[in-house]
């Protein structure tokens, strides 16, 4: 395990400036998307629209997918601690439909649908343990080329003011079922007390750097088996960019319910540090 410790106000240049009371984001041209709407496993979720996330990044190990993270910038990966491997590991970018295997083609050029990128570096919190500090950083061997289909979710170094009643999960792990899910499911959540994660999950006392969310309805959206370290997110007016604000990290077995998700923005200056000491 490792952990990076320089200073944090040597870092500042890597933010980028927003409106006033939002805080800073981490990279230029962050949480956008080709399509202006967000798109219409994750239990009783949807498919989601083809251009709709294009940070979101499938982790694999040993070439077996094993879980979600996003792209933070042109060189690193957000994802959960627990996914972290110590054999060969590499992370997909672009992909929407793991069944999909053939190119996309213009005229007579074709270009890969998604492409696979080697991990060199597996940057996991040095406190993680099973229910505390689930973060972590890949970072790829190569740095990668933003595109429709390609491009960094933001990530804020203080909460939105803004209140936000709905956030969206993404994944393409298992559903309550056990059946895998090949196109990238998207599925819609709010945020409760961590006192009710604590209480369903059987956690210990859970603080700032948890989020407690799911949907208690009568067709309970949920994150499951094979979603973890992908994002919770949302869309913030403020800013006019998509956010993350949680990294998928533990759930009910069943996946129907709550679950329990790394406060990002908790984590922001372990993440500048992290970034900062492993850029090369």
């Amino acid at each position: 395990m490792m952990v990076v410790t320089a200073g944090i106000a040597a870092l500042a240049c890597l933010f980028l400036s927003t409106t006033e009371g939002s805080g800073r984001l981490f990279e230029t041209n962050c949480g956008t998307i080709k399509d202006s709407s967000m798109g219409p496993k994750i239990e009783n979720g949807r498919n989601a629209n083809k251009f709709s996330n294009p940070w979101m990044v499938a982790v694999f190990v040993d070439n077996v997918y094993k879980c979600g993270g996003t792209l933070i910038n042109s060189r690193f990966v957000l994802t959960a601690s627990h996914c972290i491997d110590m054999n060969y590991m590499k992370v997909r970018l672009g992909e929407h439909n793991m069944n999909n295997t053939e190119c996309e083609c213009v005229g007579s050029i074709c270009t890969p649908r998604a492409i696979d990128i080697d991990v060199d570096k597996k940057i996991m919190h040095r406190d993680y343990d099973v229910n505390t500090n689930d973060i972590a950083l890949l970072r790829m061997k190569n740095e990668v080329t933003f595109t429709d289909k390609i491009r960094p979710i933001c990530l804020l170094d203080k909460y939105p003011e803004e209140p936000i009643a709905h956030f969206k999960i993404t994944g393409w792990g298992k559903n309550g079922m056990g059946e895998t899910q090949p196109i990238l499911q998207e599925a819609t959540v709010e945020i409760y007390e961590r006192k009710r994660c604590e209480r369903k999950l059987s956690m210990d006392h859970l603080d700032v750097s948890r989020i407690c969310a799911g949907d208690t309805g009568k067709f309970s959206s949920d994150s499951c088996e094979g979603d973890s370290g992908g994002p919770l997110f949302a869309y913030v007016n403020e800013i006019g960019r998509t956010v993350q604000l949680g990294v998928i990290s533990k759930g009910i077995k069943s996946c129907s319910g709550l679950g329990s998700y790394t406060n990002v923005t908790h984590f922001m200056d372990w993440i500048l540090d992290a970034v900062e000491n492993y850029k090369v």
